[in-house]
């Protein structure tokens, strides 16, 4: 790909992952959509993302309104979106994984502190449920003790088992940097349709016995609305 980033071989993650062999097999078609539980998406300002790649199903949970944007200022949603489905080979910023798929923003965040209120985070699982989404990404959750649970998140991920048996839910596991699997992630240990994602560095440091299974990396470039060109950031 010639995205810029790409190209400065800022995006090593993908290379490590073996992205160029998948690309040339798949890159996604207008008929998928993935879902992102997040603080919003800011598809009118990230020229990556192109026409029509939002779905329009999108929902704000957390302040009840349709404006399903970033308007917490972390951009962290936008930016876990654009590492899913950027578009690709179009010398702008970063490539996507999936670059031909579309998104719909399931906003989850308070815009006044950019936390999480857990229903609304099981509010936009259940939205993602009956939407059909072909995957959700989750990049949220809370290390707690593990024996520990949130019985509204517990229902929704019920709810989407019964409701969308093939969805996969995909949950990060923190960035703590700790051999520990936040919640709801943890769920994946009980839960087939829950996937627990983890990091490491480029170099895939650290002693972890997960640690060939972590995507990478600890952190990853990816669109950011006060630098249009890179966020170095935690996603």
């Amino acid at each position: 790909p010639n995205d810029y980033e790409y190209v400065q071989g800022r995006l090593w993650g993908l290379k490590n992952i073996g992205m160029e062999k998948a690309w040339a097999y798949e890159t996604g078609n207008s008929s998928v959509e993935a879902g992102v539980v997040d603080t919003g998406i800011n598809f009118l300002t990230n020229n990556d993302f192109g026409a029509g790649k939002d779905t329009g199903k999108g929902y704000d949970f957390a302040e009840n309104n349709s404006d399903y944007s970033d308007t917490t200022g972390i951009d962290h949603g936008t930016g876990v979106a654009g590492i899913i489905g950027a578009l690709t080979n179009n010398s702008f910023h970063v490539a996507g994984v999936a670059p031909q798929i579309k998104l719909t923003s399931y906003k989850a965040a308070l815009d006044s502190s950019g936390g999480f209120p857990w229903e609304a985070v099981a509010d936009a699982i259940e939205a993602a449920a009956d939407d059909n989404a072909a995957v959700l990404n989750m990049s949220l959750g809370l290390l707690i003790h593990p024996n520990l649970t949130v019985s509204v998140i517990q229902e929704a991920l019920n709810y989407a088992m019964t409701e969308a048996p093939n969805m996969p839910i995909v949950i990060a596991t923190g960035n703590e940097g700790l051999d520990i699997v936040g919640y709801p992630a943890s769920q994946s240990v009980v839960r087939p349709n829950v996937i627990a994602v983890g990091a490491t560095d480029n170099y895939q440091s650290g002693d972890s016995p997960r640690r060939s299974l972590w995507r990478y990396g600890a952190m990853i470039f990816t669109y950011d609305e006060e630098d249009p060109w890179y966020d170095y950031n935690r996603y």
